[in-house]
């Protein structure tokens, strides 16, 4: 005899984007989610990150007195992270 299993995936957001969250938020909403399908026989799998980023870049230009641009300079400066925005939960149900 086999058995058949069902999977189930929901996300979890962090709050604030992930900016200055409190893991305790996270936490709490990750197992009230967690809880819920629980009690409804569902088994827990795995948790994965989302995640997301910020990236932004600063240009500065200078153009000669003619307007070509003669003479002229520039330069540019970048910048970027990553974060947890949310949780992955995978859960399964056998039937």
């Amino acid at each position: 005899m086999t058995s058949s299993y069902q999977y189930k995936t929901f996300t979890v957001a962090v709050p604030d984007g992930g900016k200055n969250s409190d893991i305790s938020k996270i936490q709490a909403l990750l197992n009230k989610r967690i809880e819920t399908q629980a009690k409804k026989g569902w088994k827990l799998l795995t948790i994965t990150p989302i995640q997301s980023g910020k990236k932004d870049s600063h240009h500065k230009h200078h153009f000669g007195s003619d307007g070509y641009g003669t003479g002229g300079w520039g330069w540019g400066a970048g910048w970027g992270y990553s974060y947890t925005s949310g949780l992955l939960i995978t859960m399964e149900k056998q039937t």
